[in-house]
């Protein structure tokens, strides 16, 4: 990238996992409709565009390490599984459970299979699609399919973003700060709708538009076209990065969500 005043990898990562934390205490403790509620829900949009962006720019730069791919591809297999308990005290509290039997829970999966299969398709774009390009498409679709089918967070717009920014990435390099501003913002234009209809599970065009100008979701819409500016003031360097942070930093999500998920059961929590 070229070498100029703005964001590091570093920097993506405190921003990710703060927004990420307000957003999850927010969910569990406060109204929905509530001023501050929406305004820390508003933040929390950040986090996932973020480590989707992170995660497309780990893959370029270790594309031609196998040893370090198959590791990567490790490390998120192991924290989608120890995810998903967490996660699920997290997401679901006592009171839902006591009111709905357990076959009538619309259980969601983490966000971290989102994140897998979309690292997965990073892999099948780069290696196959000279010559396979039919079955790439072909796997992003189903990889697509799986994350929407199994609730996972993000599903498939996730999937797609991570695909997006990878190829954004591809070509950013040499671009002016501006030019990949307007890039960027064109791809979060079609982002939006994308992510809100697949979180209304492809409801259709009525529901679709009252749900997207609601005071919940609206206002969280617009704070995503914010976005686009501080994904593109990358300087493309990593910072700080000692080993203990990076532990913290990969094993963060579990560890918060286990946190919330513990509180989140007390009595009179």
């Amino acid at each position: 990238m070229k070498q100029i005043k703005g964001i590091s990898i570093f920097d993506m990562q405190i921003l990710a996992m703060l927004s990420m934390v307000v957003d999850h205490v927010t969910f569990p403790f406060f109204s929905k409709t509530a001023p501050l509620a929406i305004a820390a829900r508003c933040f929390g949009r950040f986090a996932f565009p973020l480590y989707a962006f992170m995660l497309a720019e780990g893959y370029r730069h270790v594309r031609d390490d196998a040893e370090r791919i198959i590791k990567h591809v490790g490390i998120l297999l192991i924290l989608t599984v120890i995810s998903e308990i967490p996660f699920d005290l997290m997401e679901f509290s006592q009171k839902t459970l006591s009111i709905y039997p357990l076959s009538k829970v619309n259980w969601e999966q983490s966000v971290m299979l989102t994140l897998l299969l979309g690292y997965a398709s990073l892999i099948a774009i780069d290696k196959c699609w000279e010559k396979y390009s039919t079955y790439v498409v072909f796997f992003v679709i189903v990889a697509c399919l799986i994350t929407y089918w199994s609730h996972s967070n993000h599903c498939l717009s996730g999937v797609l973003l991570i695909c997006s920014l990878y190829l954004y990435l591809k070509h950013a390099e040499k671009k002016k700060y501006l030019r990949r501003v307007g890039e960027l913002l064109l791809l979060f234009v079609f982002y939006i709708p994308i992510y809100h209809w697949a979180k209304m599970r492809l409801c259709g065009m009525e529901k679709f538009i009252t749900t997207f100008t609601s005071i919940i979701f609206f206002p969280r819409y617009i704070t995503l076209l914010f976005v686009p500016f501080l994904l593109a003031a990358y300087k493309g360097q990593q910072g700080y990065h000692a080993p203990w942070f990076k532990k913290m930093y990969v094993f963060f999500y579990p560890a918060h969500a286990l946190i919330i998920g513990i509180l989140r059961h007390i009595p009179g929590m």
